[in-house]
């Protein structure tokens, strides 16, 4: 295999409730939010925080049997994935 890592992409942090999210990270933490999108083939609304590479992405399910529903059910907020 002769892949070759460019860095760090985006890290994914699962949320309930993304527009509490949205304020916590772009008020109390300072992140200037880039965009907020839904993406329906992963069943989820994410929001991103910078831009290149080294974002911030927070994914909340619009649906309560998503991946990401079943994912904050079982573990509850926090960090779902790392994108490199």
């Amino acid at each position: 295999m002769s892949v070759k890592a460019k860095g760090l992409d985006h890290v994914a942090i699962a949320v309930k409730d993304l527009d509490q999210a949205i304020a916590l990270y772009r008020d109390a933490l300072g992140l200037a939010l880039a965009e907020v999108e839904e993406v329906p083939d992963q069943q989820v609304r994410t929001a991103i925080f910078g831009h290149g590479m080294g974002r911030v992405e927070l994914i909340s399910p619009p649906v309560s049997d998503s991946g990401v529903a079943k994912f904050l059910r079982t573990r509850g907020e926090g960090l779902h994935h790392i994108c490199i």
